[in-house]
């Protein structure tokens, strides 16, 4: 299963595999949760009270809840490709194009301008690595 946002602010779709597990909760969601919320013959994966489907402003609010109520931190779905790209920059330090493939941006710039210096940690602990393998290399006295 992939999924398709075609509501996205550069206006272009993005289509991505989704990892097995994610497809088994949402199979789960499907034939176990979402039946209790709407008619069957409803085509919305997220029915709102209504006939209609649940606003990107109430699915966020609802999310934004619920994370406070379990971990007491409030946490928007936006921050969570902050965190994203803050994991990918920390994994692979300055692979702005990683990041910029994943959120969906279409200019690289947009990328770098945004999420430029969270990879500093991990990019120096990866060049102290480097240098620490070289036992050539000693400090000036």
């Amino acid at each position: 299963m992939s999924c398709e946002c075609v509501e996205v602010k550069n206006d272009k779709p993005l289509e991505y595999p989704l990892p097995t597990m994610v497809n088994e909760m949402l199979s789960t969601y499907q034939t176990v949760f979402r039946p209790r919320l709407c008619p069957a013959e409803s085509p919305w994966l997220f029915p709102g009270e209504s006939d209609g489907y649940k606003t990107k402003t109430t699915l966020s609010d609802q999310i934004i809840d619920r994370i406070t109520k379990e971990i007491g931190i409030r946490v928007t779905p936006h921050q969570f490709r902050h965190l994203a790209a803050a994991f990918m920059l920390e994994k692979d330090p300055a692979n702005y194009e990683y990041v910029r493939r994943v959120l969906g941006h279409k200019n690289l710039q947009t990328t770098i301008n945004f999420y430029v210096g969270l990879e500093t940690v991990e990019a120096v602990r990866k060049f102290s690595a480097m240098v620490l393998e070289d036992n050539t290399w000693r400090p000036a006295p």
